[in-house]
């Protein structure tokens, strides 16, 4: 009998044993005081994809901080196995309570949640509410670790947050939702946002999140891997967390950011409402014809980032302010920039990036994606109204005809061929052709030429495989054909060539996904 009763104690242990340590909230990771600390960081450290290496060095360089008694440091990680196989090499997803040169193993995690899918607005909400309620402060900054892509919704990598073990990334739609419901609807707002992520210093960006934090930090351009500079920045915030505000926060954050190519910023999003009205005063005035060449030789020169779709806002009102000579023009390009200078608190920027002021906006010159009617950004200002007008030109102006393409449709790859271009404009105006290669080379620009004049560009695909070339007319008034769409092939080996001279499978298989087919199984 005392036999089975110590085996019954003995499996009642391991099975309390085993739920304590696959939810476990110890004591001295609890703040268990009747007054909340002063802040609470939390970071959504995003280690699932190629970047677990540097999520491991910034855990690593956060945990030379560690919490105080003032400031609470938490941070949930996801791992993806294959990258990088220290610290235990596990793969699931753990809460921590960041003490000094804690280490990122198993025992050290406050919770293992198992594998938590971090492009999921839920494992967001999860976290972020669990922290609050066990690590309550007065002040709270929730930081977003991985890639990024401002509000453009990307195939591999939608706004922020790649979960590469469940194939899902947040998107902007997906983290305004989430905040909100953190924020209680933004009646308890976060003290502070921050985005340790590529190309999310966009107004569209802030205007978005706006009613849920009171300040932001996020970067116009790409970002080093291995992200911010914590060590600095929380040694500066722990010395005096009582006097420190969202606004002082992030200003540590952008004082001690450096690399290469960088810039970084913190904003008032209290103020974003300023910058908005003043980009539609701006704008209203903007859209006239006669400002059209200015416009686009504006977008030609303005500070642009990784993405060309993004652009400095100060630098393309400042520009325009100079080579626009019109007293009222000139009065609300100063109004643009002076709202940016109020609302932006903090701003850093190296050489590389000489004319960044800390906010970018979607300002495309080729390609208009429908998705941006979507934002709340694009509702509420007449931003969007301005790149239609832009982009395709006076409504009583015809816009040219859809170019016809020309050109060889199979060739070999590293030699130079030739296409040319027709369309006609109705009302005679001269036209420009935008040409894409399909090969992620450069757009260019062919012309102007008389409507009905043939243009010719030339053209070598470095490497083999199938390419769409795309070409666009556009007329002196801005009228925009559709896209024109051309199919090529270039295959890997010349001399496979004969096969298409066989008199065989030209008439047995005469099409060209067959020939392609051959010529795979010869590579």
């Amino acid at each position: 009998m005392k036999i089975k009763l110590a085996i019954i104690f003995f499996v009642i242990t391991i099975l309390i044993s085993s739920t304590i340590l696959s939810a476990k909230t110890t004591k001295n990771s609890i703040n268990t005081s009747d007054e909340n600390v002063e802040w609470t960081i939390m970071l959504y450290l995003d280690g699932d994809n190629n970047l677990e290496s540097y999520a491991i060095e910034d855990f690593l360089e956060i945990a030379a901080v560690g919490s105080t008694d003032n400031v609470n440091i938490i941070i949930q990680f996801d791992r993806r196995g294959g990258y990088d196989y220290s610290f235990g090499d596990w793969t699931s997803c753990k809460r921590y309570f960041v003490l000094k040169n804690m280490e990122p193993i198993y025992e050290n995690a406050v919770m293992d949640v198992g594998e938590a899918n971090m492009g999921d607005p839920q494992a967001l909400v999860d976290f972020t509410t669990w922290t609050m309620e066990n690590f309550p402060a007065n002040k709270y900054s929730l930081i977003f670790w991985d890639h990024g892509t401002g509000w453009k919704e990307e195939p591999t990598t939608k706004n922020v947050c790649q979960d590469d073990t469940n194939g899902d990334v947040l998107d902007l739609y997906e983290i305004q939702m989430a905040l909100n419901q953190i924020t209680g609807g933004g009646v308890y707002k976060l003290e502070h946002i921050g985005f340790d992520a590529c190309l999310m210093g966009m107004i569209e960006v802030a205007y978005e999140l706006k009613d849920y934090a009171n300040f932001m930090t996020f970067s116009e351009e790409t970002e080093p891997a291995d992200g911010w500079n914590y060590y600095d920045a929380l040694n500066n915030l722990i010395k005096n967390p009582v006097n420190y505000d969202g606004e002082k926060l992030g200003e540590s954050f952008v004082t001690y950011y450096s690399g290469y190519g960088i810039t970084l910023s913190t904003i008032n999003l209290g103020l974003i409402n300023e910058v908005k009205n003043a980009v539609n005063n701006f704008t209203n005035k903007l859209m006239n014809q006669e400002f059209k060449v200015t416009i686009n030789n504006a977008i030609k020169i303005v500070q642009t980032f990784d993405d060309y779709d993004y652009v400095d806002l100060y630098d393309f009102a400042k520009i325009i302010q100079a080579d626009i000579y019109d007293l009222e023009m000139d009065n609300k390009a100063q109004e643009l920039m002076d709202s940016i200078n109020i609302a932006v608190t903090s701003e850093h920027h190296d050489s590389c990036n000489p004319d960044s002021h800390g906010l970018s906006i979607y300002l495309p010159y080729y390609y208009y994606l429908e998705d941006y009617e979507n934002l709340l950004f694009s509702h509420d200002s007449v931003w969007n109204d301005f790149i239609i007008w832009f982009m395709y030109g006076d409504q009583t102006s015809s816009p040219p005809t859809d170019p016809i393409i020309s050109g060889e449709k199979q060739g070999d790859y590293g030699n130079l061929y030739t296409y040319s271009f027709y369309s006609e404009d109705a009302d005679g105006d001269d036209i420009l052709y935008y040409v894409d290669w399909g090969d992620y080379t450069d757009v260019h620009e062919i012309g102007p030429k008389k409507s009905g004049e043939i243009a010719e560009k030339s053209h070598i695909w470095e490497a083999s495989g199938g390419y769409v070339i795309k070409a666009q007319a556009i007329d002196i008034n801005g009228a925009r054909s559709q896209w024109t769409y051309y199919t090529i092939s270039m295959p890997r080996e010349k001399n496979y060539n004969f096969f298409y001279k066989l008199p065989i499978f030209q008439r047995i298989f005469n099409s060209n996904f067959f020939i392609r087919f051959i010529n795979n199984i010869l590579k």
